[in-house]
């Protein structure tokens, strides 16, 4: 039971962090791409 939550926990934690990191460099990618743009 207790092995269960904990590969659970860590499963949904890697799916976490995967997306942070990829909004993160979306995110620097855009506010880059707009002030290269803008002036």
């Amino acid at each position: 039971m207790r092995a269960e939550i904990h590969k659970a926990l860590n499963e949904q934690t890697w799916k976490l962090v995967t997306f942070t990191c990829s909004f993160g460099t979306a995110l620097v990618a855009a506010v880059y791409f707009l002030t290269k743009n803008i002036h």
